[in-house]
């Protein structure tokens, strides 16, 4: 289950998503931006064809899934990149679309304008507002990026999980640590 300021989101036994709640920025994952009282029951979001969720994720105005293939979708606002998709840029997602990256993800945690995947081969990278340097790369101080950077963890550290807020993410390290930015 993910929440947003807007809209609650779970993922099904059968691994497909289900959304409900206000439909401001397309937050529904349906095709399109209306409202009305039919949003505040669960609405199917129309996941890529035949695909599944296996993660799910929402951060302050956008959501994102993990799928079975360890691709990732996002969708809600596109503000500041936090979709991942550089082709659509600032403009809000009410389908979920892929993130541009070659990546093989395993999970997902949002923060309020960014967005953060950690990789099956447990490494994490974070895209969208680097405002405060939330991304936690090199990337300089109120960078915005569409592409996934990577996060700069400790050395020879794997990421088993992580955590993000309003402009803050961590990682928790395979040696049972946190690593915060």
């Amino acid at each position: 289950v993910a929440t947003s300021r807007y809209t609650t989101c779970a993922i099904l036994d059968d691994g497909s998503v289900y959304c409900w709640g206000h439909n401001v920025y397309g937050l529904l994952g349906v095709g399109n931006e209306s409202t009305g009282s039919w949003t505040y029951s669960p609405q199917q979001a129309q996941l890529p064809s035949g695909r599944t969720a296996i993660g799910i994720s929402s951060g302050y105005s956008h959501t994102c899934a993990v799928l079975d293939d360890n691709s990732m979708v996002c969708w809600g606002d596109g503000d500041n990149y936090k979709l991942g998709n550089s082709t659509y840029g600032y403009g809000d997602r009410s389908l979920p679309t892929y993130v541009v990256s070659s990546l093989n993800f395993n999970s997902v945690v949002l923060g309020s304008y960014f967005s953060c995947g950690i990789t099956t081969d447990f490494k994490m990278y974070c895209w969208g507002s680097g405002s405060s340097e939330q991304l936690g790369s090199n990337l300089s101080h109120h960078s915005n990026t569409p592409y996934p950077q990577l996060v700069s963890t400790p050395t020879n550290r794997d990421v088993m999980g992580g955590a993000a807020g309003y402009r803050s993410a961590c990682a928790i390290l395979d040696d049972e640590t946190t690593y915060c930015w």
